[in-house]
C-alpha cells in the first residue's frame, strides 16, 4: 500500500475488561424468561403483542451483554478499524487485562489474506502494547504472541504490570520469563521497555535485537533495594547476567530510574553509542559513588563507547565533582552537555573543576607535553536547576562565569554555532548571570559576539 506524501495516522485504543456469559446465567435468564411468558399469555390482545415485543428487545439486549463478539464491543470497533479503516502507522492498545486480551484481538484479526489489498493492521510500523494490573496466566505467552505481529513493526513501546503481579516469586525470581523471539525482534530499530522487573527480564528481551538503534528502559523501582549494588552481585553470582551486544544502538535512554540502575548497564555491549540521556527519580539521599563508578566502567569498559559519545544529559543526580570530571576527560568527542537539577558534594563546584581543566590544557609552555585536550568539541551547553539551587548558587556563580569565560575563548575542534542554555531556580541569582559586573558583561557579551546563541530564563 503506497502512501507515499500522505501524513502518518496515530490511532490510540484503550480495550476496557470484557465479561463473558457463563451457564448460571443462562439457566436464570431462561428461568426468567419462562416466567413472563406466562404472564403475557395471560394478557389481552393488543397489549400483549406490545408485550411480546418488548420482550423480544429486551431478550436481545440481554443477550449481547455478555457476549464477546456484540458490534458494540469495544473490541469489535478495534477490529473493524484494523481490518477496514483509514491507513495507519502508529497505533497504540491499552487492554485492562494481560496477554490473553492481546490473543482475543489477534484471533479476532486473523490472517491477512495474500490475494487482497493489505489491511491497516497489516501496515503498522510503530506499535504500543500497555497491560493491565493483572494476573498473567503464562508470562512467556508473549513470546508466540510477538510472532503474530505485523512484520511491519520497527518500533515498539511495552509497558508490563508490577514485578510483583507477574512474575511467579516477585522481584527476586530470577529466571528470564519474557523473550522476544528472533523472527521479530530482528526487526526492531526503536524500543521503549517500562517496567519494574529486574534487568536480568529485561536484557532477556534484547538478546536477539541485533538491529536496535535507539532504546529507552524506564525502570520504576518497584520494590526496596530492587538496584542495590548487592542485589546485583548476589544475582550475578546466582544466574549470571549475559553480555548483551548492540551493534547499533546510538541512543540510550534511562527514565524513571534508580541511579544504581547505571551499574547493570556494563553488560551491555554498544560500541556506536553517541547519546546518552538519563533521568533519575528519587534521588535526593544519593551519593553517587555507585553511579559515577557504573557510569565509567560502562563508558570505558562495558559499551566501549566513551570515545565516540557525542552528547550526554544528566537529571535529578546528586555527583562527586571531581570524579564527573574525569569521566568528562574521557569523552573526547563530547559537543553537548545538559545538566538538569544536577547538585554536587558541598564545597565541591563543578564550575570551578571545569574552569581549571580549561585553562590548564590551554596555557601549557611551549616544549612542555601538551595535555589532552579536555571538552574540545564542546558546542552545547545546557545547565538548568527547576526545583532548588543546587548547581547556580552564590556559591558557583562567580565560578560559572570565569567557566564561561574559558569555554567562550576557544574553539571548538567540531565548528559550528555554539549555543548556552542557564535556567535558574531562585531570583536573586538572576542579576550576577546577568549584568551586574563588568566582568559578567564582558563574558556574555564575547559569547554573544563569537556566535553563542544564549539563553538565560528563570525556572
Amino acid at each position: 500500500m503506497a502512501r507515499s506524501g500522505v501524513l502518518p495516522k496515530k490511532l490510540e485504543v484503550y480495550v476496557p475488561l470484557r465479561t463473558t456469559r457463563t451457564s448460571e446465567q443462562d439457566e436464570e435468564e431462561e428461568e426468567s424468561g419462562d416466567l413472563e411468558e406466562e404472564e403475557e399469555e395471560e394478557e389481552e390482545g393488543e397489549e400483549g403483542e406490545e408485550d411480546e415485543g418488548e420482550e423480544q428487545r429486551e431478550e436481545e439486549e440481554d443477550e449481547g451483554e455478555g457476549e464477546r463478539k456484540d458490534i458494540g464491543d469495544p473490541e469489535d470497533v478495534v477490529v473493524q478499524l484494523l481490518v477496514h479503516g483509514v491507513p495507519l502507522d502508529n497505533l497504540g492498545l491499552k487492554f485492562h487485562g494481560g496477554p490473553e486480551d492481546l490473543q482475543d484481538l489477534l484471533d479476532s484479526l486473523g490472517e491477512p489474506d495474500p490475494s487482497s489489498e493489505p489491511r491497516p493492521w497489516d501496515c503498522i510500523t510503530t506499535l504500543s502494547l500497555s497491560f493491565g494490573d493483572e494476573q498473567w496466566d503464562e508470562p512467556n505467552a508473549m513470546e508466540s504472541l510477538l510472532l503474530r505481529l505485523p512484520a511491519t513493526i520497527t518500533s515498539l513501546d511495552l509497558r508490563i504490570p508490577d514485578s510483583y503481579i507477574v512474575l511467579p516469586a516477585g522481584p527476586m525470581y530470577d529466571e528470564p520469563m519474557l523473550w522476544f523471539p528472533e523472527a521479530f525482534a530482528k526487526n526492531l530499530t526503536s524500543l521503549s521497555v517500562t517496567c519494574t522487573w529486574g534487568i536480568q527480564h529485561v536484557f532477556s528481551m534484547l538478546e536477539h535485537c541485533a538491529n536496535l538503534e535507539v532504546l529507552t528502559l524506564t525502570l520504576q523501582t518497584g520494590w526496596e533495594g530492587g538496584w542495590e549494588v548487592d542485589y546485583l552481585e548476589w544475582l550475578d553470582v546466582r544466574s549470571p547476567i549475559p553480555q548483551i551486544k548492540l551493534p547499533k544502538v546510538h541512543t540510550l535512554r534511562l527514565r524513571q530510574s534508580s541511579p544504581e540502575a547505571v551499574s547493570y548497564l556494563r553488560f551491555m555491549e554498544a560500541p556506536l553509542l553517541a547519546n546518552l540521556d538519563f533521568e533519575f527519580t528519587n534521588s535526593e539521599w544519593y551519593y553517587g559513588l555507585p553511579f559515577d563508578a557504573g557510569l565509567w566502567i560502562f563508558l570505558t569498559t562495558g559499551s566501549k563507547c566513551g570515545a565516540r559519545l557525542t552528547s550526554l544529559r544528566l537529571t535529578g543526580i546528586r555527583i562527586n565533582a571531581k570524579r564527573f570530571c574525569l569521566i568528562l576527560a574521557k569523552l573526547p568527542a563530547l559537543a553537548c552537555l545538559k545538566l538538569e537539577d544536577v547538585s554536587f558534594d558541598e564545597g565541591d563546584h563543578l564550575f570551578r573543576r571545569l574552569r581549571k581543566r580549561f585553562t590548564s590544557t590551554s596555557s601549557a609552555a611551549k616544549g612542555s607535553p601538551q595535555p589532552t585536550p579536555f571538552l574540545s568539541k564542546l558546542r552545547v551547553l545546557e545547565l538548568i536547576d527547576r526545583y532548588d539551587d543546587d548547581m547556580i548558587n552564590e556559591d558557583s556563580e562567580h565560578d560559572l562565569i570565569r567557566f564561561l569565560g574559558a569555554w567562550c575563548s576557544r574553539s571548538t575542534d567540531s565548528g559550528g554555532q555554539k549555543e548556552l542554555t542557564v535556567g535558574y531556580h531562585d531570583q536573586k541569582h538572576f542579576s550576577p548571570l546577568q549584568y551586574s559586573s563588568a566582568y559578567n558583561s564582558h563574558i556574555l557579551k564575547s559569547l554573544k559576539r563569537n556566535g553563542t546563541r544564549v539563553n538565560i530564563f528563570q525556572t
